[in-house]
């Protein structure tokens, strides 16, 4: 902490005392990479902020270990959505967002 306000890497920790998160922070806002842990310590989602917005890509993990799904970020704002079959790794689903939040879908399955 900083003058009142987080800086640098934290770790959260659940219930249990598993590690549930890392979290890097700036003058009290996220930036960079900030890391969310399953129950059996594998990574669920790894996203990107900076100052605060999430920026860059996001992934999100089942429980084991397998992508899910894959979000792109522009200045906090989702643009691109792609949802993956855990079993085939082959995409499901992509969704774009304009800019002005209309979603376009596009089915694959």
């Amino acid at each position: 902490m900083l003058n009142g306000e987080r800086v640098g890497q934290f770790e959260t920790y659940d219930i249990d005392g598993k590690l549930a998160s890392k979290l890097n922070y700036r003058s009290g806002k996220l930036d960079g990479q900030a890391i969310y842990y399953h129950p059996n310590g594998k990574e669920r989602l790894i996203s990107e902020y900076n100052g605060g917005d999430q920026e860059g890509i996001s992934k999100e993990m089942d429980e084991e270990g397998r992508i899910e799904s894959i979000t792109e970020y522009r200045k906090g704002h989702i643009k691109k959505i792609t949802y993956y079959n855990v079993l085939t790794g082959a995409v499901a689903n992509q969704s774009i967002v304009d800019d002005k939040q209309k979603i376009y879908s596009d089915f694959v399955m």
